[in-house]
């Protein structure tokens, strides 16, 4: 990748540490952050037109990471600027960890960033406007599902959800109960190691499939968006694996619609609105390949197998 000299760069200014890099050969994008997992806290999304999130940690720490597409940038280039900044800030003005003003000043600091650092190495990208609060409410109460109107809007395997604005963002989170963890992730997020898998399609070596405790779905995205991944799992901790206690339909169900409701939404501030996705494309599990894999699961499982047969994924 030949993105421009000088971009890759790391600095502390009054306790703020920042890094700015190429989206798309950014090596470790989720840095010192926990949310993929745990739920105990989740990454909330910036809003202003913003393609970014902030992280505020119980015990005092706040991130945020901004994702800026540039569309005159290849692949090759870089598609895009990542700038991710992080900080300690007081924890007794805010039950998430991070002042409301400390978040909202942190937030400015990183978009402000990724603004000029668009301007200095030519980066033609739609900003957004600055930000002045950071609203981090929705990440602490559990809900009605039939009330979820951001991330979990839709969801029914669940009577009580756990979610974040339906903003854009290149990481978003929806908590179905205690039990199940649906992630959508994009650009340098999606393609990272924190996958713990090897393959092209974020990690995974499909486009679609189900592995362990974890199944997903992927998305042809534009920009430096590159790649939506879509998955479903247990919390950290949990005992359950996917080929011994198969998701229902109802689970698959929320899955599929959590991916088309993200990759549909669009950037708030662009100036041609589009989707951020060819959300059509997204790749997941038809409903009789998930009959038959269920199917084959209980019949090994009633033989004693060691598991089911490889299931046939969507090309």
């Amino acid at each position: 990748m030949s993105a421009p000299a000088g971009l890759s760069v790391a600095c502390q200014v009054n306790g703020v540490e920042v890094h700015i890099e190429p989206s798309a050969g950014s090596i470790s994008p989720f840095g010192v952050y926990t949310f993929q997992q745990g739920d105990d806290v989740l990454p909330i999304p910036l809003g202003n037109g913003w393609s970014g999130f902030l992280v505020a940690e119980p015990e005092g720490g706040v991130g945020v990471s901004v994702v800026l597409d540039c569309a005159n940038w290849k692949p090759s280039r870089g598609s895009g600027i990542l700038v991710t900044a992080d900080a300690d800030t007081d924890t007794d003005t805010d039950t998430d960890g991070a002042g409301p003003s400390a978040s909202a000043r942190l937030a400015r600091i990183a978009t402000e960033t990724a603004r000029k650092a668009a301007g200095k190495f030519g980066c033609t990208a739609e900003p957004g406007s600055t930000i002045s609060t950071v609203d981090s409410r929705s990440t602490t109460a559990r809900k009605s599902a039939d009330r979820a109107e951001g991330t979990c809007a839709g969801t029914r395997s669940r009577s009580r959800v756990r979610e974040t604005a339906a903003r854009t963002a290149p990481v978003e989170f929806c908590v179905l109960g205690d039990e199940l963890r649906l992630m959508a992730s994009y650009g340098p997020f999606a393609n990272t190691a924190e996958t713990r898998h090897d393959g092209a399609y974020g990690g995974f070596d499909k486009r679609s499939g189900l592995r362990g405790g974890t199944a997903w779905g992927t998305a042809t995205c534009t920009g430096a968006q590159g790649m939506g991944l879509y998955t479903v799992s247990p919390p950290e901790g949990s005992e359950r694996r996917f080929d011994s206690q198969p998701l229902t339909p109802r689970e698959w169900q929320d899955l599929r619609q959590f991916a088309e409701r993200s990759a549909a939404r669009p950037p708030l501030l662009a100036a041609r609105p589009a989707l951020r996705c060819r959300y059509s494309r997204v790749r997941y599990l038809t409903s009789s390949q998930i009959s038959r894999i269920t199917a084959a699961i209980r019949m090994s499982h009633s033989h004693h197998a060691m598991g089911p047969p490889a299931p046939e994924w969507v090309p």
